[in-house]
């Protein structure tokens, strides 16, 4: 997605609402722009950044949601 001419982030409108991201309050539609401070502007980006992710046990994902701003914050545990 891009704002006057400039990436910005990428759209998912796949979001369910029982899956872990529509449990957490992400919703289809909204605008991915960062992971851990990480910018977004492509779900490519995305990708590159996941493996970084694998090691993580907190996620804060930033939105925007009708261009409002919105933060969402995951704790991840790894099964134990």
């Amino acid at each position: 997605m891009s704002i006057a001419g400039r990436a910005v982030g990428f759209k998912d409108a796949s979001i369910r609402s029982k899956s872990v991201y529509g449990r957490c309050g992400i919703r289809p539609g909204d605008v991915w722009t960062a992971i851990n401070g990480h910018s977004l502007a492509t779900p490519e980006d995305a990708l590159k950044f996941y493996q970084s992710l694998r090691h993580s046990n907190q996620l804060e994902i930033e939105l925007l949601r009708d261009d409002a701003p919105i933060k969402v914050h995951i704790a991840v545990s790894d099964g134990d």
